[in-house]
């Protein structure tokens, strides 16, 4: 009764008749480890320091004769004090006079991580594993305590040091995994994986980890092989078909892609690939199908609907047809007049529908909110550069731009076109070439390619031309530049006089 009364009492918070209950339950059943437990969690939790400080001694102690991990289960409880100093106060009271004791210094160690103090934290585990050498367990802790003092390498070749002396130590061997991944050093981390793997080639978090490796690294056939061995074993089912369909889009197996992608029926990847579907489709032609699948998430998920929204807006762009995409960024404003995002997104749309004003107005409301907007200078100062005789007005914004993000593609794009319109065309062919460096996109290369056939490079830009039509065939950018220069729809070389 005393049991259940301490239980009921601190369910309902009622500090006072908690502490009367436990007082009874510890008069009736001194040694029990749960009284003492749940006594010094809840004078741990009220800053009773004296009395957290005798039960957290009485739970060491009872848990050791238990043969269970005394002072790591009085550790626990000491962190639920209001301050993690607090906590290795207490700890440091409990352990004193066990310096002869791995597992007192252990725990001493765990709460001083906890408590940030990672240098008492490194001398405790040191002097425990003095007192044990090659305790896996401490040696784990230590490569953990000089991670978290900023030493990584010091931590790896702890780690590395323990798992080539306890090869069959899967929690030490996935640790290093995991820390080597932390530390962008994906293909050690990937080789340990495959060791667990052949440890335990059932374990469903090992293989899903390899594949999601495997992607990253390039390897598709092995990454294949792994998500195919999940879905066969009936796990993981909905992750594996996503990264199958990943992995079919990027070899451009497209049919393949939208199988695995329409296959995932859960999880946090669902949205993602229904719209990577509706993107699918659209690339092959079949619009009707991408919207009509959009619409059918839309009303499933309401949550989601702006990201629907400027998906499917941006799908149809994609087709040319700027108008349906102008109605659906018209609605969802009315909705959100605010969403900087939908603001942008319209502007954009906007000065391709020529409607420089309404561009304007959209782009200078983001930049009233957010002055430093580095997409919002950047497309305001192209659009003017693109579409208008403000060239000197639309290098400012540029410029604005490219101060915010030197290295961003899209703005080197920008200036690049800006000085080729200026007629500075050397200046234009440099931070075109930086910017074809640093991504593939089509418009680039459209203006790249322009800007070298001006120059007389006639082959390079006819190659330029080629190489972005062979990555994007549906691109919107390329056919009009090359029949307005070449005169012809697939390029041509000027006849020699």
């Amino acid at each position: 009764m005393a049991q259940r009364a301490s239980r009921l009492a601190l369910l309902s918070n009622q500090h006072q008749n908690t502490e009367k209950a436990l007082t009874l339950w510890i008069e009736l059943e001194p040694n029990s480890l749960k009284a003492h437990q749940i006594a010094a969690l809840l004078h741990a939790k009220h800053n009773a320091d004296s009395k957290t400080l005798f039960h957290l001694k009485r739970v060491a102690e009872l848990a050791n004769q238990q043969g269970k991990s005394g002072y790591l289960q009085a550790a626990a409880i000491a962190e639920k004090s209001n301050t993690p100093g607090k906590a290795l106060a207490l700890m440091q009271q409990i352990t004193a006079g066990q310096q002869q004791n791995p597992a007192a210094l252990y725990a001493l160690a765990v709460t001083a991580n906890h408590a940030k103090r990672h240098d008492i934290a490194e001398q405790q585990v040191r002097t425990a594993l003095n007192l044990k050498p090659g305790w896996p367990q401490a040696r784990l802790l230590l490569a953990r305590t000089l991670i978290l003092q900023g030493n990584p390498d010091a931590g790896l070749d702890e780690l590395k040091a323990a798992v080539a002396d306890n090869p069959s130590d899967k929690k030490l061997r996935t640790t290093l995994a995991r820390t080597l991944l932390e530390q962008n050093q994906t293909e050690q981390a990937r080789a340990h994986f495959i060791k667990l793997h052949q440890q335990s080639p059932e374990n469903a978090d090992i293989g899903y980890a390899l594949g999601v490796l495997s992607t990253q690294l390039k390897h598709y056939d092995e990454a294949k092989e792994y998500f195919t061995s999940l879905i066969e074993h009936g796990q993981k089912k909905d992750d594996a078909h996503y990264y199958l369909g990943l992995i079919n889009e990027i070899q451009e197996q497209h049919d393949n892609a939208i199988s695995h992608y329409q296959q995932v029926s859960g999880g946090g990847n669902q949205i993602d690939a229904r719209l990577r579907t509706a993107r699918l489709l659209t690339n092959k032609g079949e619009i009707k199908r991408a919207r009509e699948l959009l619409q059918r998430l839309r009303l499933r998920t309401p949550q989601h609907q702006l990201r629907i929204n400027l998906i499917e807006a941006e799908l149809l762009r994609s087709t040319g047809d700027f108008a349906s995409a102008m109605g659906i960024y018209d609605s969802a404003l009315k909705a959100d007049p605010d969403n900087l995002d939908l603001l942008y997104a319209r502007g954009i749309n906007a000065a391709d529908l020529g409607a420089i004003e309404q561009m304007e107005q959209d782009l200078r409301r983001i930049l009233d909110k957010d002055p430093n907007h580095a997409d919002a200078l950047n497309a305001l100062g192209y659009t003017l550069a693109d579409k208008t005789k403000r060239l000197h007005e639309a290098k400012r914004y540029i410029e604005r731009a490219l101060a915010l993000q030197p290295d961003n593609p899209a703005i080197l794009d920008s200036i690049g076109w800006v000085e080729y319109r200026m007629g500075n065309v050397e200046q234009a062919r440099h931070h075109l070439e930086h910017a074809a460096q640093q991504s593939k996109d089509a418009e680039i290369a459209a203006h790249l390619g322009e800007v070298l056939w001006q120059l007389g490079l006639h082959r390079e830009a006819l190659q330029i031309w080629q190489e972005a039509m062979q990555r994007e065939p549906r691109n919107r950018f390329i056919r009009p530049v090359r029949k307005r220069l070449t005169g012809s729809e697939q390029g041509r070389l000027p006849q020699s006089k």
